[in-house]
C-alpha cells in the first residue's frame, strides 16, 4: 500500500509530463515505467530491499515457518530399518536467502545389536510409519526463522533429513537381515543419496550459492562422515549445470578454464553439532554383540567403541565413510576406526565449523560410563 501511494504521485507526474510538449516524451515514458515498476514490487518481489522493516516481510516470514514432509523414492534400496521409505522436512527459503541451503542430519543415536536394531525399527528412530505433515516443530537455535535470533539463516530453505537407520546415515548393506521374523534394513547411505537426488530434482540444489551441512548427535558424526561426499556432488551438480548452461547457450564447448559468472560458484561447509564422540571403551565393560546370549535391546553404557565396530560392520559402511581415512587404516587392519570422528576429521576437505561442548552429557554420562569409581574415571 505504501508503494503504491508513492507511485500516485509519479503516474500523476508522467501523465502531466505526457501532454505535448516538444521536451518531455522520453522524460514521461521513463516516469511512466518506474511507476509501473512500483505499482507492481509488491507481486514481483521488487519489494525485497524493505524486507525487514515491513509488514509485507513479516507476511513472508510466518509463511515460511511451514515444515513439508516428502517422502524419499525407494527406486535405489533407499529404506528405513522397518523398510518404510526414508523422509525429509523442507521449509521453503525467501529473499536474500532463497538461493542458500542448510541440510540437517537428525540425530538419536545408533544400535548396537540385532535386539536393539529390531527395537529401534518398531519407534520413529527407525520407521517413517508415523511421521505426520505436522510431525515437526523446530524454530529455535539455528533453526529460528527470527532474524534476530538467527540472523545468517533465517530466511534459508532448511532441510532436515529424518534419522531412521540406525547407523548415522552410513549404512549400505543392499540385502535384508531377517531376524526373529523381521526383515531389517541398514541402507542409511542410499537414504542419504535419496535426499540428495529429491533436493536436486524439486529444491533446486544446483542453483543454491551457499551450503552448510549439518546435524546434531549422532547426525553431528554423520557430518563429519559425509560432509565432503554432500559438498563435492553438490559441486559436480552446478558445474554440471554451468557446462548444460553454456552448451544450450553458445556452439563452442564449455572448457574448465572457461571464464563464468560469480553466481555459478558455490560454498558449501560443514557445521557438526556434538558429533565429535571418542574412540573408547570404558574400562571394566566386557560385551560381545555377536554372543546370542548378549543382545540387550538398548545400547550398553560404556562399549561404545565395540558398538559402533559391530554397526559398521553390520551395515556395510565402507563405501560411505571417508576413502582417504580407510585407505590409511586398513594396512592395519582397523578400517573401522573411520566410523568415529576422532580419525575421520583430519581427512575432511570441506571446510569445518565444530560445535562440542567440552564436558558432552551424552559422553560423560553413556560413554564414559559413570558406575566408575572417581579415582578411575575416564574423564
Amino acid at each position: 500500500r505504501q508503494l503504491r501511494q508513492r507511485a500516485r504521485p509519479l503516474v500523476l507526474l508522467s501523465l502531466h509530463m505526457a501532454r505535448p510538449q516538444p521536451f518531455a516524451p522520453l522524460l514521461a515514458l521513463s516516469l511512466t515505467l518506474i511507476a509501473i515498476a512500483a505499482w507492481r514490487a509488491p507481486q514481483t518481489g521488487l519489494a525485497s530491499n524493505f524486507a525487514r522493516r515491513g509488514p509485507w516481510s513479516q507476511m513472508q516470514r510466518l509463511d515460511n515457518r511451514t515444515w513439508e514432509l516428502h517422502y524419499l523414492s525407494q527406486d535405489r534400496g533407499a529404506a528405513c530399518l522397518d523398510g518404510s521409505p526414508p523422509t525429509l522436512f523442507f521449509r521453503r527459503g525467501y529473499g536474500d536467502g532463497i538461493n542458500k541451503m542448510m541440510i540437517f542430519h537428525q540425530g538419536g543415536g545408533w544400535c548396537e545389536t540385532l535386539d536393539d536394531c529390531l527395537t529401534r525399527s518398531k519407534g520413529s528412530l527407525g520407521s517413517s510409519r508415523q511421521d505426520k505433515e505436522e510431525g515437526l516443530d523446530q524454530d529455535s537455535g539455528y533453526f529460528s526463522t527470527d532474524p534476530t535470533v538467527n540472523p545468517l539463516m533465517y530466511n534459508w530453505n532448511s532441510v532436515y533429513l529424518r534419522y531412521c537407520d540406525g547407523g548415522s546415515f552410513s549404512g549400505d548393506n543392499r540385502t535384508q537381515t531377517l531376524y526373529e521374523g523381521v526383515e531389517l534394513f541398514f541402507r542409511g547411505k542410499l537414504n542419504r543419496e535419496a535426499a540428495f537426488s529429491f533436493l536436486a530434482a524439486n529444491a533446486s540444489l544446483a542453483t543454491m550459492t551457499d551450503v552448510l551441512i549439518t546435524g546434531c548427535s549422532a547426525g553431528g558424526l554423520a557430518t563429519y562422515l559425509h560432509v565432503d561426499q554432500w559438498c563435492d556432488s553438490i559441486k559436480n551438480l552446478k558445474a554440471e549445470k554451468i557446462v548444460h548452461t553454456a552448451e544450450r547457450n553458445t556452439t563452442r564447448r564449455y572448457l574448465p578454464f572457461q571464464r563464468v559468472s560469480k553466481e555459478q560458484y558455490m560454498k558449501c561447509v560443514g557445521m557438526p553439532d556434538s558429533g565429535f564422540f571418542l574412540d573408547y571403551e570404558a574400562p571394566g565393560v566386557d560385551f560381545n554383540p555377536y554372543d546370542p546370549a548378549e543382545q540387550p535391546a538398548d545400547t550398553v553404557p560404556g562399549n561404545y567403541r565395540v558398538g559402533l565396530k559391530w554397526n559398521y560392520f553390520q551395515q556395510n559402511s565402507s563405501a560411505s565413510v571417508n576413502q582417504d581415512c580407510l585407505a590409511s587404516h586398513a594396512s592395519e587392519g582397523d578400517e573401522f576406526d573411520c566410523i568415529f570422528a576422532e580419525h575421520a576429521a583430519a581427512y575432511v576437505h570441506t571446510p569445518l565449523f565444530a560445535l562440542q561442548s567440552r564436558y558432552d552429557s551424552w559422553q560423560t554420562g553413556s560413554q564414559c560410563q559413570p558406575l566408575l569409581p572417581l579415582d578411575v574415571h575416564p574423564i
